[in-house]
């Protein structure tokens, strides 16, 4: 336990520079490839003139051995914080196959709705699970919620995946559901979000917590890679994701790799042994296969490729099943006389192009359909330098603090034209 604990603290730590260091593996090779050739060039016209000055040579030949010595040790550290984003999302580490351990924080109830369990340990430990398994000090129970209406408080729900759960790169504090909750003494925020999951489970929550506890307003954090390209079905008490040393294990498998739908993984072990023919090399299978395991651009070469399958229905999907699910939330809400509002998260690859509402609104017409012009877009406030880095595209302290502008104003228009 204590192993997948320090191995997400280190990939947490140690990924945005990975990328960075990616970047200039790629970037050595393609120069030691110039040098090479710019080497064999000159030697050629140095002996076609009859001038062969062995200093250059020898300096050339020099540079290069040592431009390949330190690319070789390049590649010899980034193994060890090596990560994949596989199709579908699934996140591994890849390179020598490792024997499984997990510490499973997500479970499913019986409908499959997910949630956390109760003394999961996380990276940042400031975080508390309540009975109900979402980040708060307090449950979530009819009795609270009467009492905070006698206050004369409103009761908001936040609704959404890891960036509402709160992943930054400060303390808890700083993100912004917290820093609503903290400085809005008018309203009680209810935090339902939960890591890597998607609409599907947004509407489950809501189903079950809606009708339970009267919230005056129920607001979906709605990121632009929950827009879903490909349905699954809710799997009774089997969680989304198995939480390993190796990663996160999707329990669906993704189209793009099985080819088909609701493809399901119904244990740790099971989708262990299922994705590891693609990620992981047994080093003791062989020299070749050991040599491999030690570093990730080497493992590339040994590594089975996936065969990656094409959705028919992809655009289809696009356009209808996150729409599907937005408008079975917004039935239980109108149901329970309760409010709906989406407050969209930018993607951090659009955000410098998508400044405006229109533009945002003309983006993602086909998946909004009529909710575009209900959803919220956060206008010429958030930039790249607001996320943590390319590879963990959370906002950092500073893009939490302008997001929690932005929801704040959200939540008391909504509320004041309730």
């Amino acid at each position: 336990m204590d192993a997948l604990y320090k191995q997400l603290a280190l990939t947490k730590k140690y990924w945005p520079s990975y990328y960075m260091v990616r970047m200039c593996i790629y970037l050595m090779f393609f120069l030691t490839g110039i040098l090479t050739v710019v080497f064999f060039i000159i030697k050629f016209l140095l002996k076609l003139v009859g001038k062969a000055p062995r200093n250059i040579q020898y300096a050339l030949l020099t540079g290069s051995f040592f431009f390949l010595l330190l690319v070789g040790i390049q590649v010899a550290l980034s193994y060890k914080y090596g990560t994949y984003r596989g199709p579908g999302g699934t996140i591994l580490f890849y390179g020598e196959m490792q024997k499984l351990q997990s510490e499973q924080i997500h479970a499913a109830d019986s409908v499959g709705m997910n949630y956390f369990i109760q003394g999961s340990r996380f990276i940042n430990k400031s975080m508390h699970i309540n009975k109900d398994g979402f980040i708060a000090t307090f449950d979530y129970t009819p009795h609270f919620c009467d009492s905070v209406r006698k206050s004369g408080k409103k009761i908001v729900f936040v609704v959404g995946d890891s960036f509402a759960e709160g992943v930054t790169d400060k303390e808890y504090s700083t993100v912004f559901t917290e820093r609503i909750r903290n400085a809005d003494t008018s309203i009680i925020l209810l935090n339902f979000g939960v890591g890597g999951l998607d609409p599907l489970n947004y509407f489950l929550i809501i189903s079950k917590y809606v009708p339970l506890l009267k919230p005056d307003l129920v607001v979906v954090a709605f990121c632009w890679n929950d827009i879903m390209v490909e349905d699954r079905i809710a799997t009774p008490y089997i969680p989304l994701h198995y939480q390993t040393n190796i990663g996160y294990l999707s329990s669906n498998i993704p189209y793009s790799i099985s080819g088909k739908e609701n493809a399901i993984l119904p244990t740790i072990d099971s989708a262990y042994n299922y994705y590891k023919r693609w990620f992981f090399i047994d080093p003791k299978e062989s020299g070749w296969a050991w040599l491999c395991s030690k570093s990730p651009i080497i493992a590339s070469i040994k590594c089975k490729k996936i065969h990656q399958y094409i959705n028919p229905n992809y655009e289809k999907n696009y356009a209808s099943i996150s729409y599907r699910y937005i408008k079975k939330m917004d039935s239980v809400c109108i149901a329970n006389d309760a409010r709906m509002s989406i407050a969209f998260i930018p993607d951090i690859h659009r955000v410098d192009t998508l400044q405006t509402i229109e533009r945002n609104r003309t983006a993602y017409a086909n998946a909004f359909h009529e909710y575009v012009y209900k959803v919220h877009f956060i206008e010429n406030t958030i930039t790249r330098t607001d996320y943590i880095s390319e590879a963990n595209q959370h906002f950092t302290a500073n893009g939490n603090e302008k997001y929690a502008v932005f929801l704040k104003n959200v939540i008391h228009q909504e509320l004041d034209s309730k």
